[in-house]
């Protein structure tokens, strides 16, 4: 499985791209027709401007399986990116 990951608008993390790509490989492991994994780390547009984004497309072989990208806003102080 190929992984790429991309920072919109905000530093890189190479801990955070560790992370990613260590749990898209298990996820790999597990359903093996995933063959590409496209993340997007971004800034959203929340009121205080700091809602960090992480978006998440997998490709399989399959055109006729439903390819709706998974987005989590991530809104704890606590987080660090």
């Amino acid at each position: 499985m190929t992984v790429n990951i991309q920072y919109i608008d905000m530093p890189e993390s190479e801990s955070l791209s560790e992370i990613v790509t260590r749990n898209l490989q298990k996820l790999a492991h597990k359903y093996q027709f995933i063959i590409r994994g496209d993340i997007y780390f971004k800034l959203g547009q929340g009121k205080d401007g700091i809602d960090k984004i992480c978006e998440i497309q997998l490709s399989v072989p399959d055109p006729a399986f439903l390819q709706n990208p998974l987005k989590i806003i991530l809104k704890s102080p606590q987080l660090k990116l």
